[in-house]
């Protein structure tokens, strides 16, 4: 799901017309806020209520209903920030409790966010207003600047390598300084084992043995020699040019279940990691949150894949993890070796709206 260089690529932005989130791609975080993938930005939304027979005008009802729907969207927005899953494993709120260092950084980032919206409605004698906010996973500020640090070291922590553990045909004897002393015999598997001295045995002298007489070579036939095969022709342009070039993957899992989470994992039919965070080391870290579009021609369309990007059907998705299978991932593996699409998190994933 490294390490971990400098990440370069370019992250496409969708900017959608007004706040309303039409048209954009959104992964639902509870039930009063999410993640606007097209906009790339973390959003919730508040309600709140003022009587007209509490104040003396509707002006004071409408600022004393939007400060308390300000209010609700701040704690809503706190809420879906937690919530909100990096990995298949990992929710936000796990590094919070880890970490009062991580804590007070999301708590200022969430102050930090800014009302986009706010509608106001009167009915029953009363001004209700919802107000909308939203704050940035890019930039100086953004979120991505927050917690990727504390994610990258978590993966480096996790794939940490473990020394591999011994042969079956491997035998461990166990004695303790007495035994080995008192020339104990130690058994293992019914065979014994004596730590008595030995005494030096000279090893016998190997019988003298005549070298065998070398056979006479036998002459060479005579052999023509092959001719020289002709030079083949170059390529013209037109044949040069043909081979298609991968330029990224598309991993369709439209049917699947599949609850997205902001790094996306890859793995084949035997759980061997084909793609994530770890795997992605020539890609801006950033870049690689919510890679996701509704369908496929918009993904095909995607400058993140260009014009001949490999189009990958994920056979299951368990545990928030897409699962390929053997064959797609052994192919896909060997075009990155020469085309680098994992490396340069050259992938987008089509997912169910939800």
């Amino acid at each position: 799901m490294k390490r971990y260089g400098s990440f370069i690529f370019l992250l496409m932005f969708i900017i959608c017309a007004g706040t309303s989130f039409g048209g954009a791609i959104i992964i639902k975080v509870g039930e009063k806020g999410g993640v606007n993938c097209s906009a790339y930005t973390i959003f919730a939304t508040g309600m709140g209520l003022c009587n007209l027979s509490d104040v003396d005008s509707k002006a004071e009802a409408k600022m004393n209903a939007q400060r308390a729907a300000t209010t609700d969207a701040y704690r809503n927005l706190g809420e879906t920030v937690n919530g909100l899953k990096i990995d298949a494993r990992t929710t936000v709120k796990n590094f919070v409790t880890e970490s009062d260092t991580i804590r007070t950084k999301m708590e200022s980032f969430i102050q930090g966010a800014r009302p986009v919206e706010t509608k106001y409605k009167e009915e029953g004698g009363a001004i209700t207003a919802e107000v909308t906010l939203e704050a940035p996973i890019a930039g100086a500020g953004g979120f991505a600047k927050i917690i990727l640090p504390y994610v990258e070291q978590k993966i480096k922590d996790e794939t940490i390598s473990t020394p591999p553990p011994p042969s079956e045909n491997v035998q461990v004897v166990i004695a303790s300084p007495a035994e080995v002393k008192s020339g104990a015999t130690i058994k293992v598997n019914n065979i014994s084992f004596s730590s008595e001295k030995k005494t030096k045995v000279e090893p016998k002298p190997e019988p003298e043995t005549k070298p065998e007489p070398k056979p006479e070579p036998k002459p060479k036939p005579d052999v023509k020699p092959e001719p020289k095969p002709e030079p083949k022709p170059e390529p013209s342009v037109k044949e040069a040019n043909s081979v298609t070039i991968i330029t990224g993957v598309i991993f369709d899992t439209k049917g699947m279940g599949y609850e997205a989470v902001m790094l996306p994992e890859v793995r084949n039919e035997n759980n061997q990691v084909v793609f994530n965070l770890a795997i992605a080391k020539g890609g801006k870290s950033e870049g690689l949150f919510f890679p996701y579009v509704y369908d496929e021609k918009e993904a095909v369309s995607n400058d993140k894949v260009k014009a001949t990007p490999l189009e990958v059907k994920a056979k299951k998705c368990e545990d928030d993890v897409v699962v390929i299978s053997n064959l797609d991932a052994d192919k896909l593996l060997a075009i990155d070796k020469d085309t680098k699409i994992l490396y340069k998190g050259k992938v987008i994933f089509v997912i169910d709206k939800q």
